[in-house]
């Protein structure tokens, strides 16, 4: 190559310098992402078989678990008559027909159809004492997941196999396959490694590596948002009993899922629950949840097109490995976030700077809206100080609701969960989370717990230092003018007059 590369004229020694460029990035590509040139052949006839036939290949049996009871729950003659109860009583004109009586995969997929469309008039259902009902939208939630898990078994040895590039079919939940495809192109390790069958005696999400290590993916993910309390409302949540706390922010999605070595040194720092699984063995009722507010707001990492559009937001992603998850924001006045914001990343010099300083990224933010789309603006490359884009909360959430349905989403505010007994709201999200409600002598002491002192600590702190208090009434003025409109959006959307923070 070298002797080319001296041998050709000018113009030939730089296409020659391109075209071995090329070849080196592909293969250091290649080695990042994990496959191996060398061993396709020889692991050629294993890729061929089905995942019922990998385990006489010498596969870990871990692989090849196969799941029989796909359907298990629908198949449970009592979880129908609870929901025909509701179906009666809600004077719907749809029944199970051959469910009840024909238990076999084939009737339980033809009648789900029905289920599936009639998910629109089951937000409006009032039954008895006006309790919404769920019982319909829970069934077909697990039964989504169960096709889910399905998917993944048919399609195990692809997913898997690192020798070839990833090609699959996008999963029952995932609608759009355009935005599959690219996702499967730009984080490939993300779908092999976390793509994997979930165990069934685990309420969260886990499952086992090539080498039959347990691994376990959050089960209820908090992302955000950033300077809204976020911290403080996940340390009072872990102290229950059947949470496991683990590591606040981890970032995985937004800074760390991109090689083998992050993902695996984002999995091991999940570990403890490992632990805790063995020290108190209670598979079924234990849960771990992933607090980072980055991924409420910071696309960065995501490629965009030609137009600085997004391909896909982190929601996507997320949404394609865990489809179950439940997930949690908390929101603060937008003006009060942006300010903090501000003051926390070190460039606050005095009132009059700060007063400029949000004068000039309204008008960025406004200029960008005039060409582009609010996701565009919201998530953009644009650098806004102070960072009021991320206030923006409207882009954001339309986002995640997008994927996830309202049932799993919940969305509180900073300002309610500081008025009210935290204990009360503690007990509204222990009920979102499924698990079970604890009195108030149950709660631990939280005022003793050292991890909140340090809390309490580093923001006394803070205030003091950085003078949060100091900032001109027109400066405030000037950001409840601007956020006014997208305030309002929110809370029509929400359907939630809170959100305006008039109060």
């Amino acid at each position: 190559m070298a002797f080319l590369f001296f041998k050709y004229r000018r113009r030939r020694r730089l296409v020659v310098l391109v075209v071995c460029s090329l070849v080196i990035a592909n293969y250091i590509a290649l080695k990042l992402y994990g496959y191996d040139l060398t061993s396709f052949k020889q692991d050629e006839k294993r890729f061929d078989q089905s995942p019922w036939q990998q385990q006489d290949a010498g596969l870990p049996r871990a692989q090849n678990t196969r799941h029989e009871n796909i359907v298990g729950l629908l198949q449970n003659q009592s979880d129908l008559e609870h929901v025909e109860s509701h179906r009666t009583e809600a004077g719907l004109d749809w029944d199970f027909g051959d469910l009840s009586k024909n238990m076999t995969t084939v009737s339980i997929q033809q009648n789900m159809t029905s289920l599936l469309n009639i998910n629109f008039r089951a937000d409006n259902l009032k039954l008895g004492n006006g309790i919404k009902d769920h019982a319909v939208k829970s069934l077909e939630l697990k039964f989504v997941l169960q096709q889910f898990e399905a998917w993944k078994i048919e399609h195990f040895n692809v997913i898997s196999n690192r020798e070839v590039p990833l090609k699959l079919p996008p999963p029952p939940h995932v609608n759009n396959s355009s935005i599959w495809d690219k996702m499967l192109t730009i984080f490939p390790l993300v779908f092999r490694r976390l793509m994997r069958p979930f165990l069934t005696d685990y309420k969260n999400p886990c499952f086992r590596e090539d080498d039959g290590s347990l691994r376990c993916l959050p089960y209820f993910i908090e992302i955000g948002a950033a300077k809204c309390g976020s911290t403080d409302l996940y340390y009072h949540i872990t102290r229950h009993p059947q949470i496991v706390q683990l590591y606040k922010e981890p970032h995985f999605w937004t800074h760390m899922a991109k090689s083998d070595k992050s993902i695996t040194k984002y999995l091991n720092t999940l570990r403890k629950f490992n632990k805790a699984l063995v020290t108190q063995r209670d598979n079924e009722s234990l849960i771990f949840g992933d607090a980072s507010p980055s991924y409420f707001w910071d696309n960065n990492r995501i490629p965009r097109n030609k137009n600085r559009e997004l391909l896909f937001v982190w929601a996507d992603v997320v949404h394609a490995v865990m489809p179950g998850a439940k997930i949690i924001l908390i929101l603060r006045n937008p003006i009060d976030r942006t300010i903090s914001d501000y003051f926390y990343s070190g460039r606050h010099q005095s009132p009059a700077d700060l007063h400029k300083n949000v004068q000039v990224a309204t008008k960025l933010f406004n200029a960008c809206l005039k060409q582009h789309s609010y996701r565009d603006c919201a998530t953009g490359t644009t650098k806004y100080y102070p960072r009021l884009h991320i206030s923006v909360y409207i882009a954001h959430v339309r986002e995640w609701l997008r994927l996830y349905p309202r049932e799993q989403v919940l969305i509180i505010r900073t300002e309610d969960w500081h008025d009210h007994a935290k204990n009360d709201m503690l007990q509204q999200i222990y009920k979102f989370l499924e698990i079970d409600g604890l009195s108030e002598a149950e709660l631990p002491d939280l005022k003793e717990d050292s991890v909140l002192k340090e809390i309490e600590s580093k923001k006394a702190t803070e205030k003091k230092s950085k003078n949060l208090g100091n900032v001109l009434p027109e400066t405030r003025a000037y950001l409840d003018e601007f956020f006014k409109t997208h305030n309002k959006e929110l809370a029509d959307y929400l359907g939630d007059e809170a959100f305006l923070w008039k109060d």
